[in-house]
């Protein structure tokens, strides 16, 4: 049987990979998403420093450096995948 699955590139301001993890499912459990992997963590200046990252990420990232510094998410991209 096959089970809905997606992934997004996630946003925040954080100091660790912990508090990123944490922020995030914190943000993933609140709007009822199940978070499976949290994959390739890096800070925001090393991931555009290697590779180039497209305006949504650009955009994702001069907002997630607010006042409240909320956990931004970008777009989910839906997938099918092979239950066990």
């Amino acid at each position: 049987m096959e089970k809905p699955g997606a992934f997004v590139n996630v946003i925040t301001v954080a100091i660790s990979d912990r508090e990123f993890q944490d922020k995030v499912r914190r943000r993933c459990e609140e709007i009822l998403l199940f978070v499976n992997e949290i994959e390739d963590w890096e800070p925001f200046a090393e991931r555009v420093s290697k590779y180039e990252v497209d305006d949504e990420l650009m955009e994702l990232s001069a907002r997630a450096e607010s006042p409240t510094n909320e956990v931004r998410f970008g777009t989910f991209h839906a997938y099918s995948r092979d239950g066990a």
